[in-house]
């Protein structure tokens, strides 16, 4: 923020001092004191004191009119966030197929569901896991939804571990999967202690899970995740894309069903 009030500041400040520049110079008195004067250090003396006195004016005016500042602010701002929700739009559009893809990548609801809806989630994250709260909700309240999770595991150590085991479930027992997930979100704190208890309670053997969280394929899967925020241009979780729109942040059950509604309404079409 520091450096876009820096720009806008710069950007500001040279458009009024060429305006008030050309606004001085064109006056009598400029032209005649240019005429009059011959000697080139004259001339050089003239034209600091005029910039001199232009920059004096600009900054008595910015002081004086500062909500000219922030207004520039506001839309340079606002022209920053068309431009990069247009790219990501199209980014989006583009690439529709490998977003949603759920070859490898856990699927709930309805596999064949009318409104794909693709979360990036973080086991860690509070946020995720309330909006994963809503997403179980939609799940019994609408049988033609289909979620894709996107495990995204960017706050600690403890985030990729937990994304390597919900996947490694998920490619040897799938059935299992929801279960261990649902227990992952639950649990307040994520340790290979509170992991495996959690294996256990459902019957899955821990030594096969650490193999296969230690295979290429799974540590693949999670790199493509993070390369698929960094160009879609996640910052942080949950995120998700329903019908080719980001939405970033957690979303309630009404907000989800409003959302889904107007996708439906507008595939009818």
């Amino acid at each position: 923020m520091h450096n876009v009030v820096n720009k806008v500041l710069f950007i500001t400040a040279i458009v009024l001092i060429a305006l008030f520049a050309y606004k001085t110079i064109k006056t009598p008195s400029a032209i005649s004191t240019t005429v009059s004067i011959n000697s080139e250090e004259q001339r050089s003396l003239a034209e600091t004191n005029q910039v001199e006195r232009t920059e004096k004016i600009v900054q008595e005016y910015l002081l004086n009119n500062p909500e000219i500042i922030i207004q520039a602010i506001e839309s340079f701002q606002q022209r920053k966030m068309q431009e990069v929700e247009l790219q990501t739009s199209q980014y989006i559009m583009d690439n529709k197929a490998i977003i949603e893809d759920s070859i490898m990548s856990p699927v709930l609801g309805n596999p064949d569901g009318d409104v794909v809806i693709v979360a990036f989630y973080d086991y860690n994250c509070s946020y995720c896991k309330k909006g994963d709260n809503f997403i179980e909700q939609l799940i019994k309240s609408d049988n033609a939804v289909k979620i894709i999770l996107k495990v995204f595991p960017i706050l600690d150590e403890s985030s990729n571990y937990a994304a390597s085991v919900a996947l490694a479930v998920y490619k040897i027992s799938p059935n299992q999967f929801k279960n261990i997930h649902n227990g992952l979100m639950n649990l307040r704190t994520i340790t290979k202690d509170s992991v495996t208890k959690l294996l256990l309670a459902e019957n899955i053997s821990p030594e096969i899970i650490a193999t296969e969280i230690n295979k290429e394929e799974i540590k693949n899967l999670i790199s493509s995740n993070k390369q698929l925020g960094k160009n879609l241009k996640i910052q942080g979780v949950p995120v998700y894309i329903i019908n080719g729109r980001l939405i970033s942040g957690m979303i309630d059950l009404a907000q989800l069903q409003k959302i889904i509604a107007t996708t439906r309404n507008q595939n009818k079409k």
